[in-house]
C-alpha cells in the first residue's frame, strides 16, 4: 500500500519546520490507521525520509524540505 505511505509523508512534509510529529497525530492527518503506520515509519526512517526523535514521545519529522524528497 505505496498510497499510505506517501499520505504519511505528505502530512509530515506539511508540517516541516514545525517540529516533529507523533504517530498518533500523523495517522489522524493522514488517514493511515495507527498500527499500519508503525510499521511503515521503519522502512521510512531507514531510508532516510524521515527523522525519529527519542523521548518520552518518540515524535517524527522529514529529514528534507519539500522539494527535496
Amino acid at each position: 500500500m505505496e498510497c499510505c505511505g506517501v499520505r504519511a509523508m505528505v502530512t509530515l512534509a506539511k508540517s516541516f519546520g514545525h517540529g516533529p510529529m507523533s504517530i498518533t497525530a500523523m495517522a489522524k492527518d493522514s488517514f493511515v490507521p495507527y498500527a499500519y503506520l508503525e510499521q511503515l515509519i521503519v522502512p521510512l526512517r531507514k531510508s532516510g525520509l524521515v527523522e525519529s526523535k527519542h523521548g518520552a514521545h518518540g515524535d517524527f519529522d522529514c529529514r528534507r524540505r519539500r522539494g527535496e524528497a
